[in-house]
């Protein structure tokens, strides 16, 4: 069940960002992006809470080492790029 909830909640983080694509283009209701991005969080609370009483056991992603990861292969031991 909170697999199905999070390939729901992808599928509404897509609609977003269609939402953001089209207000680039013209002027769009700005509820519509606050629903489905709410919409989406929840979306994520619920499969969260399904897995928990599944008993299924989430893992957290980890998004440093892969940016230590980028940083050593551009060259860089985990610098923040020069913005200048």
């Amino acid at each position: 069940m909170g697999s199905a909830l999070h390939l729901a909640r992808g599928v509404a983080r897509r609609a977003e960002r269609a939402i953001v694509t089209l207000r680039a283009r013209e002027e769009t209701n700005p509820e519509v992006l606050r629903y489905i991005n709410r919409l989406s969080d929840l979306l994520f609370v619920v499969a969260r809470v399904a897995n928990r009483r599944a008993g299924v056991v989430e893992t957290a992603a980890n998004f440093s080492s892969r940016n230590k990861n980028n940083a050593k292969a551009q060259g860089r031991k985990g610098a923040k790029r020069d913005r200048r």
